[in-house]
């Protein structure tokens, strides 16, 4: 009985085991949404910055989902594309400046 039982079990683990292709990598064509992005996120985690211990894993939680309802990309995935973004130091460059440029004009307007 085990020697039937064996083929039948290989045979599920195999059919089980598909090869799947590696999910797609996340590419923004348009820079000014990507700067965009960035500026929000760097913006979440000032906020996320000067909360309480106590509430930290809450409102980081609270603020990730709006992030991904807003831009279908969680915070993580976005700081992963800017990590692979360094690679290309003059682009990475020029996109930071124009972050840090929007991030200045956000405070501008609060104040």
């Amino acid at each position: 009985m085990k020697a039937k039982l064996l083929p039948l079990i290989l045979l599920f683990l195999f059919a089980s085991c598909k090869n799947e292709a590696p999910p797609d990598t996340f590419e923004i064509e348009d820079k000014d949404e990507l700067i965009k992005r960035l500026a929000d996120m760097y913006y979440m985690e000032s906020f996320i910055g000067r909360t309480h211990k106590s509430e930290k894993d809450s409102v980081r939680e609270k603020l990730s989902d709006e992030f991904y309802q807003l831009y279908k990309i969680t915070p993580k995935e976005l700081d992963e594309y800017l990590s692979n973004l360094k690679n290309d130091k003059v682009l990475f460059g020029s996109i930071m400046d124009s972050v840090s440029n929007l991030l200045n004009q956000k405070n501008a307007k609060k104040n």
